[in-house]
């Protein structure tokens, strides 16, 4: 393909992959709950959940877009464009989970302001993006690719845009994949043996239950009080980050994480009744 030519990348196919597996984790046990206790109520709770997340899910990952023209790069997500263009690119990040291009000199528009605002934001108490990130994207100089890292490592991506951009012709304006920036943040190993442990815990009392139904009468409410304050929790996690997004004026992902909320307060307030009832 000549330089001239116009090209366009779509979002990662994980991220694809992930939606997928977020609508299957809430949409799944109400289907499979209906049909197993012949309850309408959950097919129908479940058929609100995808008429809800699967449009939502469709609109994000259309609207996330990397184009690669002849003036530069454009970076389209759900409330965030931003374009620079090729002679004020310096380097390239390519740390997995961190990629992303630094720049000589700031954006300017809304799109870059709402990546500043953006730095600052947290998720369960962890900071979304590392301290070198998060000065870059507060001064402006940096455009996220993380959003596009399947095609930066295992498509054509970084070629094209080292092609494209002047400062990366040379090997020195290169920024290698290990580079001396600090790692991307991990979850916990704490968090980790928590989340195995809880995994093990539930799968240990389904089997009980499917065994002996006097286990399973007296499993279900604790079983469905423990999904009602996961769910809560979650909720009132992605409540903050949606305030957050709104004060940044990213309605877009404050829309997504209103609705995300607001499905897991019903499920949660489902879970409750069940609880009560049994």
């Amino acid at each position: 393909m000549p330089d001239s030519a116009q090209k366009v990348y779509g979002a990662n196919p994980r991220a694809r992959n992930l939606m997928l597996g977020a609508w299957l984790l809430f949409a799944a046990p109400l289907t499979i709950g209906g049909i197993v206790y012949d309850e309408p109520a959950m097919l129908i709770a479940a058929a609100v959940v995808s008429a809800i997340m699967l449009p939502i899910f469709w609109f994000v990952l259309r609207a996330a877009k990397l184009i690669l023209t002849d003036s530069g790069i454009e970076l389209h997500q759900v409330g965030v464009h931003v374009s620079t263009p090729w002679s004020n690119i310096a380097s390239v990040r390519t740390q997995r989970k961190a990629e992303g291009l630094v720049l000589h000199e700031p954006m300017a528009g809304k799109g870059a302001e709402r990546l500043a605002i953006a730095s600052g934001f947290s998720y369960g108490g962890a900071p979304m993006y590392d301290e070198e990130r998060r000065q870059l994207l507060y001064q402006q100089r940096f455009v996220p690719l993380d959003g596009f890292s399947y095609w930066l490592h295992k498509g054509d991506l970084q070629e094209a845009i080292t092609r494209r951009a002047i400062a990366l012709n040379s090997d020195v304006a290169r920024t290698p994949a290990a580079d001396g920036l600090p790692p991307a943040e991990k979850m916990s190993k704490k968090r980790v043996a928590l989340i195995i442990v809880l995994i093990v815990a539930c799968i240990g009392l389904g089997v009980a239950s499917a065994i002996s139904p006097t286990i399973m009468a007296r499993v279900e409410p604790v079983m469905a009080l423990a999904v009602m304050l996961g769910l809560g929790i979650y909720a009132v996690a992605n409540m903050v980050s949606a305030v957050n997004h709104f004060r940044a004026r990213q309605f877009g992902w404050f829309m997504l994480l209103t609705l995300m909320a607001l499905i897991q307060a019903l499920l949660a307030f489902a879970a409750l009744g069940w609880a009560i009832d049994h």
